[in-house]
């Protein structure tokens, strides 16, 4: 939980990013469904981390984030190829988070 800002803020950030750098409007219904994938990610882990090892619950929470992010990009992009540039950045992100986690441990 110490982290979950974190995890929320650099998601947002890299939104944020992918606007100003394509010069593209993103418009406040689509945060919130960026926000919604974010929700997402969280009870799956919480809720796989009971059963399963952490390891394994964070990285389908994970895959299920970043493949919502995904295709959510692709098509806010209109393209396939900036779509999973996007999705492979946000995959980078949770994997250096996860990195930042073990080292915490």
């Amino acid at each position: 939980t110490k982290y979950g800002l974190l995890f929320i803020a650099l998601t947002f950030v890299a939104v944020s990013l992918l606007e100003v750098m394509r010069r593209l409007r993103v418009h406040p219904i689509q945060y919130l469904l960026v926000g919604s994938a974010l929700v997402v990610f969280f009870l799956l882990l919480v809720s796989l981390s009971e059963h399963w090892p952490f390891a394994w619950a964070y990285a389908t929470a994970a895959f299920a984030c970043t493949a919502l992010l995904s295709y959510y990009a692709v098509h806010v992009l209109r393209g396939v190829g900036p779509g999973l540039g996007f999705g492979a950045a946000i995959a980078a992100l949770f994997g250096a988070l996860y990195v930042l986690l073990r080292l915490e441990q």
